[in-house]
């Protein structure tokens, strides 16, 4: 599978990487899940740096990414992910 492409649950086919994952690698293998919190605005996304944090947070990490809160704002349970 091309990037942005991972392979079905079947295993038969490629499939674009939904809203919350990306693939930035060619390979017969699923997508990654984006960082905690993050989302793909306009799928497939083919690299991590397509994954962006909702308003008001920073992606932040190294290794393990996660969105993280700006001084001032709290993270709302209700919103959709």
């Amino acid at each position: 599978c091309d990037v942005g492409f991972g392979a079905s649950t079947d295993s038969l086919s490629c499939v674009p990487c939904p809203g919350l994952f990306y693939k930035d690698t060619r390979s017969d293998s699923a997508c990654l899940p984006c960082p905690v919190l993050a989302s793909v605005a306009s799928p497939p996304g083919v690299s991590v740096s397509n994954c962006t944090c909702p308003p008001n947070s920073v992606l932040v990490g190294n290794e393990t990414k996660a969105c993280l809160c700006l001084a001032g704002y709290g993270y709302d349970a209700n919103f959709p992910q």
